[in-house]
């Protein structure tokens, strides 16, 4: 049998082999999509509010806004000082994480075909769980 984590890295690879060619064209970065689904659901949220909700550093995260800001697709709101800044999707942002979400629904519905709806579920949950079970591990948790 192969080992799960080959499975795990296999599915995330041709995944990113289907969803590439769909982010070039709406003109956005690997990172970027979860970025603009999280200010657009969270209105008036930092840099640091996407940093701790993905668990990632908030340089990565001013990397990706950087990008979106350019892109049209974001905005930064100044607040009473330099460091207070909230972000807000554009119009042009919401159009394109709408467009996003419907290539990833459908590239869902191809990777779960022959699932019941109970199997599509499970797998979800599974998947919840693995991640669950690995946050905030780190590589010297291991040695």
């Amino acid at each position: 049998m192969v080992r799960l984590n080959v499975m795990v890295f296999r599915l995330n690879q041709l995944l990113q082999n289907i969803v590439a060619p769909q982010r070039e064209l709406l003109g956005i970065s690997k990172g970027q999509p979860k970025v603009l689904r999280y200010v657009k659901t969270h209105d008036g949220c930092t840099q640091n509010d996407i940093a701790m909700a993905y668990e990632v550093k908030p340089a990565t995260i001013s990397k990706i806004i950087d990008g979106l800001v350019e892109n049209a697709m974001i905005i930064k709101n100044k607040g009473k000082d330099r460091r207070s800044v909230s972000l807000s999707i554009t119009t042009k942002g919401q159009v394109t994480i709408e467009k996003w979400d419907r290539v990833m629904d459908e590239v869902m519905a191809m990777m779960t075909k022959g699932f019941s709806d109970d199997e599509v579920k499970g797998f979800h949950d599974l998947l919840k769980r693995a991640a669950d079970n690995l946050k905030g591990v780190s590589y010297e948790d291991l040695i």
